[in-house]
């Protein structure tokens, strides 16, 4: 079916005005079929083969599609049905098997693996030349598939047909003609299973109720467009080539602006220069900062700078003078308060006194200290005297710490005038002999020793007549300016430094400048010689660049060819579906409604909408609300779905005008509950009085139910087959004579045979069938109200009264039609005109196990089945 519809496909792209190359691709894909059909998207596998196959042989192919359409449908069928089919080594197969099939009605009953659809694929294989299953498994080879497992043999099915003239003709396959001859039970499960899902799944709906889920996954196994990684586009040598073709034409341009580029690093520099000092050229800059070998601005600077300052000694004549205040200060108070303390000195003899007799009271408190005289003794408590003594004294304690506290303020002073006086003395030292101020004096060795006479001996005059307070005044002076003079070096160094900072970032600026210019010419330089040295060079890949060109002109021919064949394969797979549903909506409405019969007749459908397009939906719209539309998939139950799928695929059978109808296993299809309106549509509406029906079937009540409805006389035109379960050695048997299931039918051979009760037996329930379908008969063309009774709630109607009750409709003078008669003396034969015949007896009797029963009389029951011949088929005639 997959190359069938490739085949289909390329036929369409024929016709279309596409380029040759187009064509081309779908002749290499179409002559390699086998080999890339298997091969999907996964690791680029059938890019890959394709590519393979096509830089092989696209230039050898030629660009004409030789396929040829198949016969025209619609008419173009020249048989009329089919006739028999020998079966031998195929599937489950194994023994030669001959099946009769010449007949319009073939009916197939067996369990399931009894080798029904073994039967269905060899009709199947002989028609169509594939077996779809096979495709779904992917088989490579058909003869895999076909092959009997235990034999290993196959051999084809030999089908012959009758044609339009009566003579017997052997078949061709011919997928073309003969695919809509076929339902299978598993399209529709996979349509309705498909409805149940996402919307964006649903678009596949059409498609998988024809069998196009193989090509649809055969389309999708092509890749967009072809991947580079995969078909070489550019050319490696070409690119290789063109890379260094682009750094060739970078070392062009290089040399190109050589002068230009010089010229502007000429101009940044002067710039530069300028910006420093104006008028000022590079050069004459560069000589100015100094370079490693001719030393400039920025090596004085240096040098000027890398020398460290003196260290200031921080002594001015202020200090001095503040200091000789605070010495005066302190000798003079202490000076004042040692006379005072002199004047008090009897004063402190009696503290001294007083702080002894305190003293002595801790050893023993109870006696004089002077004479032991217990102190209740003597005239005064010397210890009450020294306590008050004591107290009198205290203003001489305040004045002993206040001379205490000056002395050590006037000690602190001297050790300042001492570190001051040896600083001075230190300076005089560091400057030369000649400049000494003061003459060699001898100080303390330390701060500790300095004396305020030591001191004052600085304000005496010497033989000069100048004091050493004076010089070391003018020493001090000469340190101050010694200081200053440090100050002014240390801010002329600031000025030098600064210099030297700016001078450095100009010197900064000078390196990137000369590093720009190194650049640059060695840029120019290797520029140079790669110009000189490419052709020499590459000379091998320019040769080998250009033996590649006819190679990459056909990959990117067939690059560009692939992508447009695959635009064109995928809008034929999506406008598949509409093609093969167009016109068909009528047909679909009346199927569908004949199925589901017994629905009540608002819910039956007043129009359907099929999607010709890809994206649309399926749409009805309901008797009971003929103009509302509805999405068939959202409101239908999955059992009404199952209808409108065989609905569809019945009337594309029909529109093609197929001669026969080969519909696998129903019962699995459809459920319990349209079975009946299907086996009606089917074999009694009319729609397939021109089709042969060949029809399996698992479920012996529904075989039983299709012979029964058919009618006596059809059910002997019908050819029956009956596939019996194997014993244990896994053969298909198969009785090609089964009894007939027609009650009627097997009623008249049992009485042929003389088993009169078996036939008696088949009668009643011939009797049961027929009774109802006679009170569907009068209901349809008069009135079918029946007053009938019932033995308990929810029985059936007891066929003696049911039938009795028909008898009295179809005799009611408002009872008109053509078969009136008939049926009424039918019936009557079968009951008497008293109600109370022996015809009747004869028949509850015939289904009732009895000792001793009186024989049967043959002649009565010869009545009994002529009048059910009689009724049927008066009800089955059309």
């Amino acid at each position: 079916m997959i190359l069938r519809e490739y085949e289909h496909f390329l036929l369409d792209l024929s016709k279309k005005a596409v380029p040759d190359d187009v064509k081309r691709i779908g002749n290499i894909v179409l002559k390699h079929f086998n080999i890339l059909a298997p091969l999907g998207t996964g690791h680029g596998n059938r890019s890959r083969k394709f590519i393979e196959l096509a830089q092989n042989e696209f230039a050898s192919t030629v660009p004409g599609i030789t396929i040829t359409a198949g016969a025209i449908l619609g008419g173009g069928f020249t048989i009329k049905r089919l006739k028999s089919i020998v079966i031998e080594s195929f599937r489950g197969f194994t023994q030669k098997e001959t099946f009769d099939l010449d007949a319009p009605i073939v009916l197939l009953y067996g369990p399931n693996g009894s080798g029904k659809s073994s039967f269905c694929e060899a009709l199947e294989f002989s028609l169509l030349g594939s077996v779809e299953e096979a495709e779904q498994k992917r088989f490579s080879n058909a003869s895999d598939y076909i092959r009997n497992a235990r034999t290993n043999k196959y051999m084809l099915p030999i089908l012959t047909a009758v044609n339009k003239n009566g003579d017997p003709v052997p078949i061709s396959s011919n997928d073309e003609l003969f695919r809509f001859c076929f339902v299978e039970k598993n399209r529709i499960d996979n349509f309705s299973r498909i409805a149940a899902k996402a919307p964006a799944q649903q678009s596949k709906l059409i498609g998988t109720l024809f069998g196009l889920e193989s090509f649809d996954e055969f389309v999708k196994g092509f890749s967009n467009g072809l991947d580079s990684k995969y078909i070489d586009l550019s050319g490696q040598k070409a690119i290789q080539l063109k890379d260094k073709r682009i750094n060739l034409a970078a070392d062009e341009m290089i040399l190109k602006s050589a002068v230009k580029d010089l010229e502007e690093l000429t101009a940044a520099e002067n710039k530069t220069a300028s910006e420093f000092k104006p008028n000022m050229n590079y050069s004459n800059f560069v000589a100015y900062l100094g370079t490693q070998e001719t030393p400039g601005r920025i090596q004085k600077l240096e040098q000027l700078t890398e020398k460290p300052l003196s260290k200031k000694i921080g002594l001015k004549l202020e200090s001095l003078n503040k200091l000789d205040a605070s010495l005066k200060d302190s000798y003079e108070k202490i000076k004042c308060f040692e006379k005072e303390l002199e004047s008090k000195r009897s004063q402190i003899s009696f503290r001294n006194l007083y702080q002894a007799v305190i003293e002595l009271r801790k050893e023993n408190p109870n006696v004089c200290p002077a004479c032991s005289t217990p102190l209740q003794n003597v005239c005064q408590d010397p210890y009450l005297r020294a306590d008050r003594g004591l107290q009198d004294l205290e203003h001489l304690s305040a004045l002993e710490q206040d001379l205490s506290k000056e002395r050590e303020l006037h000690q602190n002073s001297l050790c300042k005038f001492y570190q001051l006086v040896k600083c001075t003395y230190d300076f005089e030292q560091s400057v030369s002999e000649n400049e000494k101020l003061m003459p060699n004096r001898e100080i303390p060795n330390s701060d500790n020793e300095a004396t305020s006479e030591w001191w004052l001996s600085f304000k005496q005059q010497t033989e000069t007549g100048i004091s050493l307070w004076q010089e070391i005044e003018k020493l001090i002076k000469r340190i101050e300016e010694y200081d200053n003079g440090i100050d002014k070096i240390e801010t002329e160094r600031k000025s030098l430094l600064l210099e030297l900072k700016q001078l450095r970032s100009c010197r900064e600026s000078v390196v990137r400048h000369d590093e720009a210019r190194k650049k640059k010419n060695e840029s120019i330089e290797k520029a140079k010689k790669a110009i000189e040295q490419f052709e020499t060079e590459n000379k091998i890949l320019i040769e080998e660049a250009e033996s590649e060109k006819p190679i990459i002109e056909i990959n990117n021919r067939i690059a560009k060819a692939y992508y447009e064949f695959i635009q064109n394969l995928n809008i034929y797979l999506k406008s598949l579906p509409g093609q093969l549903i167009t016109d068909l909506a009528d047909k679909v409405k009346l199927l569908y409604n004949g199925f589901n019969r017994s629905d009540p007749a608002g819910d039956l459908l007043k129009e359907i909408r099929l999607p010709l397009a890809t994206g649309s939906k399926i749409e009805i719209a309901f008797c009971s609300k003929p103009t509302l539309f509805f999405d068939a998939l959202h409101v239908l139950s999955e059992g009404h779905i199952r209808c409108l799928g065989l609905s569809i695929l019945l009337a594309k059978n029909l529109k093609q005008q197929c001669p026969f109808l080969i519909f696998d296993d129903p019962v699995n299809a459809i459920d319990d509950d349209h079975r009946e309106g299907i086996r009606k549509t089917i074999f009694e509406d009319g729609l397939f009085l021109d089709t042969q029906i060949l029809l399996t079937c698992h479920g012996e009540e529904f075989f039983k139910d299709v012979q029964n409805l058919l009618g006596a006389e059809r059910s002997k035109e019908t050819k029956t087959f009956s596939f019996i379960p194997h014993s244990g050695d896994n053969l298909i048997q198969v009785d090609s004579s089964p009894s007939s299931r027609n009650y009627v039918v097997v009623a008249r051979e049992r009485f042929n045979k003389s088993e009169i009760r078996e036939s008696l037996a088949n009668g009643r329930r011939a009797l049961e069938c027929l009774a109802h379908d006679t009170w569907k008969f009068i209901a349809r063309h008069g009135d079918g109200n029946l007053s009938l009774k019932f033995r308990e709630p929810k029985g059936k109607p007891e066929l003696r009264n049911l039938v009795e009750q028909l008898i009295i409709k179809v005799n009611k003078t408002e009872f008109i039609h053509k078969h009136k008669d008939a049926i009424f003396t039918a019936l009557s034969s079968l009951c008497g005109i008293d109600g109370n015949s022996r015809e009747w007896r004869y028949l509850n009797k015939g289904t009732h196990e009895e000792e001793d029963r009186s024989e049967f009389d043959r002649s009565t029951v010869k009545t009994i089945v002529e009048s059910l011949e009689s009724l049927d088929a008066v009800l089955k005639s059309k």
